[in-house]
């Protein structure tokens, strides 16, 4: 299938401020109507780059297209977006009404038009009947919603989102991230959501851009990224939790090839690597926490079980690592003495020295 023409496109953007480089030669394109994450841990640049498509920087180079329209060197107020911030940027001393009715109002709609759009938008947000309180006056899942009302109220071309969920509580979250799946996919504009929350990422974006120390490292679906990471930097921020790593090297064998860990080792039958350095890893969901060991297990200390409600999470010691395990059981574990951790070997990953994966 041909892929259409991008509706937010970046060509070898980078900021420079000072001597930090907070966004480094970042080419990406952005599909109409699609729901697109940048993903990544604080300071990798993913905020920089939301400003630098909502105009509120300038890049130090590299152009920025909107809609096909070079929007590089435009202010922000005519890119023809709507930004919803971390603390939702609402001002304190109007209500929500005017707080929503401002974008209409700097670019001079008539004052029944503002109210029967506002009106409108509030309404499909279910907060039609708070307009005439003030932010202070309405829970953060109220706020935040508002927030939302005024970046759509102009119907802008692209909704860029700046963690927009982190101040709620967890059921909130929940909800809200739901809600905003909903609206997007109803209204079909084209949004940028930040986040340095994966599940969320994962939970609602089409594709998601992984971030790390200002590059685009990754684009993929949710699903691509979890199941085909192109480096440990991706596998281990991705999945709750993320992926195991430990560092070791191979070995060859007549047979196959033997990983040789920090206090272990594993002999693969039926795969062949060149010797020297690499990663293995694996899923916590991949693996078991046994009482005695097996062809591919790994001699552990069981440190800590957290129930989880339909699941336990498994903290363990392999070594100098600390090894997450998921397992999916109504009753606690009972483990005595030494353990052992046994692998999916359907289920590991293999990644060079630099980080690669290079298998599966």
């Amino acid at each position: 299938m041909t892929r259409q023409k991008p509706h937010v496109q970046l060509c070898s953007v980078s900021k420079v401020f000072g001597k930090v480089i907070a966004v480094n030669d970042v080419t990406l394109d952005i599909d109409n109507t699609e729901f697109f994450a940048l993903l990544g841990p604080s300071g990798c640049g993913k905020t920089t780059t939301l400003r630098l498509i909502a105009g509120l920087e300038r890049p130090t180079k590299g152009r920025i297209f909107i809609a096909g329209r070079d929007v590089t060197d435009l202010p922000p107020q005519e890119r023809d977006v709507g930004m919803v911030f971390q603390d939702y940027a609402l001002y304190p001393h109007m209500t929500l009404f005017e707080n929503i009715a401002y974008p209409l109002r700097i670019r001079k709609m008539p004052p029944k038009q503002i109210a029967a759009r506002v009106h409108e938008v509030a309404s499909h947000l279910l907060i039609d009947d708070l307009l005439a309180r003030l932010p202070s006056q309405v829970s953060g899942g109220q706020q935040q919603r508002a927030a939302v009302a005024r970046a759509l109220v102009h119907a802008p071309k692209v909704f860029l989102f700046d963690e927009p969920l982190s101040n709620l509580d967890a059921k909130l979250r929940l909800e809200a991230r739901a809600f905003l799946k909903h609206l997007q996919k109803e209204l079909g504009v084209t949004t940028i959501y930040v986040t340095h929350d994966q599940a969320e990422a994962m939970a609602m974006a089409d594709r998601i851009g992984v971030m790390f120390e200002g590059r685009i490292i990754q684009v993929g679906t949710p699903l691509e990224l979890y199941r085909f990471p192109n480096s440990k930097e991706v596998a281990a921020f991705l999945g709750n939790p993320p992926m195991n790593i430990l560092p070791g090297c191979f070995k060859r064998s007549s047979n196959g090839c033997e990983f040789v860990g920090s206090v272990f080792s594993i002999l693969f039958e039926n795969l062949q690597f060149e010797e020297g350095d690499v990663y293995l890893g694996f899923r916590p969901e991949h693996a078991k926490v046994v009482n005695a060991p097996s062809k591919f297990s790994i001699p552990a200390r069981l440190h800590t079980i957290q129930p989880l409600g339909s699941e336990f999470l498994l903290t363990l010691e392999v070594g100098r690592d600390t090894i997450s395990v998921r397992m999916f059981s109504e009753e606690e574990p009972k483990f005595v003495g030494k353990v052992w951790l046994e692998l999916d070997v359907n289920k590991i990953y293999i990644f060079d020295k630099e980080g690669k994966r290079i298998f599966p």
